[in-house]
């Protein structure tokens, strides 16, 4: 279904490989959306498109679209050699967690629950009873998600012992 689905959207949008950006080639929503705007909805820190398919939206990373639009594959991931998941010019896509072309390779990875990335490290935001709690920021994910463990397993005791 993705090689389907990314055949009807590279039909409606234009991407640049050197500059990594996307434009649409036509109107879209009803003329809100003018042909040469640019395409990207900033999604959990990724450029992304939202398109009707088959009576439902889809969302597509717009580094998956570009990778696609370059080779013809549809791989499960798509890195960015540079760290940069907004940069999706050829030169910073690859399919190879090995390839180290760069010498700042990061692979994109999911943080672990309650942990955030923020300038200088990593946040512990551990969710209590429906609030977040934003805790001290680390250098480390490991050292984060800890206190976010620690957190969450000395309050539910705490509630435990209340009932």
């Amino acid at each position: 279904m993705n090689n389907e689905l990314y055949k009807v959207i590279t039909t409606q949008v234009d991407y640049n490989p050197l500059t990594g950006d996307f434009t649409w080639l036509t109107n879209r929503a009803k003329n809100k959306i003018l042909a040469g705007d640019p395409v990207g909805v900033k999604g959990n820190g990724m450029l992304k498109v939202n398109f009707t398919y088959q009576g439902s939206v889809k969302s597509v990373a717009l580094h998956r679209l570009a990778y696609y639009i370059l080779t013809g594959e549809c791989p499960r991931v798509v890195y960015h050699r540079n760290g940069d998941v907004m940069d999706n010019r050829v030169s910073n896509l690859t399919n190879d967690p090995n390839d180290k072309s760069s010498d700042i390779f990061i692979r994109v990875m999911r943080l672990p629950r309650g942990v955030k990335e923020v300038a200088g490290g990593y946040q512990a935001c551990p969710n209590i009873g429906g609030r977040v709690v934003k805790l001290k920021i680390y250098p480390t994910i490991e050292e984060a998600s800890a206190k976010v463990a620690q957190w969450t397993t000395g309050v539910d005791s705490y509630f435990a012992e209340e009932v």
